[in-house]
């Protein structure tokens, strides 16, 4: 009886070991899975992942794109892009505050790192968007990565817009204002087309008057060509008035490059659908289409705007200019020339705030939104790099000087491969 009782306890003492085992590593598991890692840790942990596999497969994966000016992967890299992959499908989330940092994320879990790429997309998108463009017309430095609203973009807030022109000789004789501008022959969309028009010969050319430079007062500026903000206030109210959209959920295409022997892939090039938020061209097709339903008025105020003395001041005519220097004029006729810029510019102004002035809400429709493009990034050489207390593994990008895209690994042994 004595031997039994103690073969039963053994049993039990061996039963209960075996539970505590069992809750222990069930604990521990459930901690790495919130850890922030991609994919549960334990027996079924892959030794290697892949960007482009994980892309494909079922699950939630983050990767993370971000850029140092040294090369190398550190705590202080920006983070540009945040990926997040789920059941094959893939949105690429920009991030807009510049101190998002590979060591600030190092510690987020999965979870929290998404919110922060929905949270960040979206100011990205709207208020971030909004202020670059007020910054930029205070002359304040940029803000965030805001990288979407280029040189074009600004022009576009600054009135900086063109309508595009072939113009034909000047006169050679007749009244003095007709010899000093051009002959309007047609307006075109684009400045290849109007240049596409020009016949040396005949002495056309392509010519391009921007809206500010219609817009020329002497009471204006100091009769100097100026900006109008006003176009740059109408984009951010069709900001305001838009509504904000998550990326879209995509495949990613990918093209492999190997090496000589065609076995060993090298590079791989990633391509998705991104979203630029402008897109200038579009106050210039608006800005064409209003010109083309009036082009008798575009007409006589482009003709008007072809004379240089045009919305200047008056009094800073110069006669030397408008006869040539050494060549005697007529004081009644050079009286009679500024009489006629003076007539222009009242004509000129009152046609173009009545095509344009008026217009900023029409001519900047369109200009902000989600315009789509097709992005490729280059990934090659796997590498490695502990921040803090997580281990990122990923790629260099090789198309994006300094760039990499990472990955938390699962654990010290864990690397990135380039796999179809």
């Amino acid at each position: 009886m004595k031997q039994y009782f103690e073969g039963s306890n053994k049993k039990k003492t061996w039963l209960i070991i075996a539970v505590i085992v069992v809750i222990i590593a069930l604990f521990f598991g459930t901690r790495s899975h919130k850890s922030g890692n991609n994919i549960s840790v334990g027996v079924g942990t892959p030794k290697k992942v892949s960007f482009v596999q994980q892309a494909k497969n079922s699950g939630t994966h983050v990767w993370v794109q971000t850029w140092s000016e040294s090369g190398e992967i550190t705590k202080d890299d920006i983070v540009s892009t945040i990926f997040v992959m789920k059941n094959g499908k893939t949105q690429a989330f920009q991030i807009f505050d510049g101190n998002i940092t590979l060591g600030k994320i190092s510690s987020m879990s999965d979870a929290d790192t998404i919110k922060l790429a929905k949270d960040q997309d979206k100011k990205y998108s709207t208020t971030g968007a909004i202020q670059e463009i007020k910054n930029y017309q205070k002359d304040k430095p940029s803000v965030g990565q805001e990288a979407d609203f280029d040189k074009g973009t600004q022009a576009v807030a600054d009135g900086n817009i063109s309508i595009y022109y072939l113009s034909g000789s000047k006169r050679d004789s007749g009244e003095t204002i007709d010899r000093r501008q051009d002959k309007i022959i047609n307006i075109y969309p684009t400045y290849d087309e109007a240049e596409d028009k020009e016949n040396p010969q005949d002495g056309t050319s392509a010519q391009g008057a921007n809206l500010n430079r219609l817009a020329m007062q002497p009471t204006k500026n100091n009769g100097e060509e100026g900006t109008d903000s006003g176009f740059g206030k109408a984009i951010i109210k069709h900001i305001e008035n838009s509504t904000y959209h998550e990326p879209k959920s995509q495949d990613i295409s990918v093209k492999n490059y190997t090496d000589n022997s065609g076995n060993k892939i090298v590079n791989q090039k990633i391509k998705y659908t991104a979203i630029d938020l402008f897109n200038s061209s579009k106050a210039i097709d608006n800005t064409y289409k209003i010109a083309k339903e009036n082009k008798a008025d575009t007409f006589k105020l482009l003709t008007y705007a072809s004379n240089g003395d045009y919305g200047g001041k008056i009094s800073d005519i110069d006669s030397e200019a408008v006869y040539g220097i050494g060549n005697d004029n007529d004081d009644a006729d050079f009286a009679k020339y500024k009489s006629d810029i003076k007539q222009m510019d009242s004509e000129g102004y009152a046609i173009y705030q009545k095509l344009f002035g008026n217009s900023h809400s029409e001519i900047t429709k369109g200009v902000y939104g989600n315009h789509e493009w097709n992005k490729d990034l280059t990934i090659g050489d796997p590498t490695s790099q502990k921040i803090y207390k997580s281990r990122y593994i990923g790629y260099t990008i090789t198309s994006d000087g300094g760039g990499h895209i990472l990955t938390k690994a699962q654990n010290d042994k864990q690397k990135a491969v380039l796999a179809k």
